[in-house]
């Protein structure tokens, strides 16, 4: 990792939040391996391995992964822009990892019961 800025103490809340901010966009778009996430609760980093499904919770998106659920403020096309090989949008509030899908199976709703 590199040194992204210089700060002098005494260190400034507000200049610390904005170099961070830089900081994590950075992040946001220069690795593969992770996403960095900002919500309510603090910065969270969530490897896209370890990601099981992302889904639409009102106008925010839940990405539940083997480390925990995250809430996301970012909608479903966003997350579209980072997707791997591994990450399908299945549904227009869905996005499965299939290294997660075990088994599928169909339903014939037409069926008398």
């Amino acid at each position: 990792m590199k040194a992204a800025r210089y700060l002098m103490k005494p260190i400034k809340k507000s200049r610390l939040s904005c170099v961070l901010k830089v900081v994590i966009s950075d992040l946001r778009y220069s690795n593969d391996n992770f996403i960095v996430e900002r919500s309510d609760f603090g910065i969270h980093k969530i490897f896209i391995d370890e990601i099981i499904y992302i889904e639409t919770c009102k106008r925010n998106t839940m990405i539940p992964a083997t480390s925990g659920k995250d809430i996301s403020y970012k909608g479903m096309k966003d997350h579209e822009a980072w997707f791997n090989k591994n990450l399908i949008r299945c549904h227009s509030g869905y996005i499965v990892n299939m290294e997660f899908i075990k088994d599928y199976q169909t339903v014939d709703r037409c069926q008398n019961k």
